[in-house]
């Protein structure tokens, strides 16, 4: 009896053994971005980026955010005051509060695209680069997807240009991974609602005047793409992408 006792003992001592090795290879640490932002459970995709679709999809994840930032927020990054619009898991999308300069959407207001922008280069390479290290550090990779504003007479225009109709084509542009962009026309009036036109208008750094902002929404009427949304004091209209004396308000991802 006692010889059973013993190994039964023992059993149960193993057992105990063998269930704390199994669950502490339960702690290893993960390393890479696990930012999810993006359509309805935000997935991840392979790279760790940051996916931005239709802003309507742009929800805040409660319980994500332990900074004590909050979405309304303006905050200091990299020399500039920016407000916070939206937090997910752990990151925040911030859009500077004010506009930082004025340059053209492009050189030229033919075929625009948002990809091949001389703007996009220019806030992806040399603004981008002349952030401190540290901020630069912080900056998550998004994975935007950009869609066209097509006209109100669809019909009338795509009859007109002769061309057959494909919704899927016609919406959308190509999508992009960047570090540093702009608001859509779709992400603007889903993050930025307010009773009066106050919270759009945007004062310039240098001059401290009100002044207008580019968007990265291009409008297509089936026949060219020469036109880019701005933000006026208003609304929105549409403008020429060459003309230099629109502000920009950079927008990105960063890691709180």
């Amino acid at each position: 009896m006692k010889k059973f006792l013993t190994l039964a003992f023992m059993m149960v001592i193993l057992l105990f053994v063998f269930a704390a090795c199994g669950n502490s290879g339960n702690d290893t640490p993960t390393t890479g971005n696990t930012n999810q932002s993006s359509q309805n459970n935000q997935p991840q995709n392979q790279q760790g980026q940051n996916e931005v679709n239709n802003t309507n999809e742009s929800q805040v994840q409660a319980g994500n955010n332990n900074s004590g930032t909050n979405v309304g927020d303006i905050i200091e990054f990299a020399g500039f005051e920016w407000r916070v619009l939206d937090i997910q898991n752990g990151n925040a999308l911030i859009m500077s509060e004010r506009v930082l300069f004025n340059m053209s959407f492009h050189e030229t207001s033919e075929d625009l695209s948002w990809e091949d922008s001389m703007l996009r280069q220019y806030l992806n390479n040399d603004f981008y680069n002349s952030l401190p290290e540290t901020d630069r550090n912080r900056i998550v990779e998004t994975i935007l997807i950009n869609r066209l504003e097509l006209p109100f007479d669809r019909e009338y225009e795509i009859n007109s240009a002769g061309l057959s109709y494909d919704p899927e084509e016609d919406l959308y542009d190509a999508d992009t991974t960047d570090k540093i962009f702009l608001l859509s026309q779709e992400e603007m009036d889903e993050l930025m609602v307010a009773p009066n036109d106050d919270f759009r208008r945007a004062w310039h750094i240098d001059t401290n005047s009100s002044t207008n902002w580019w968007l990265r929404t291009v409008f297509y009427n089936y026949h060219n793409r020469e036109s880019v949304r701005r933000v006026t004091a208003s609304g929105t209209s549409l403008s020429r992408a060459d003309q230099s004396n629109v502000g920009v308000r950079p927008v990105m991802w960063i890691s709180l």
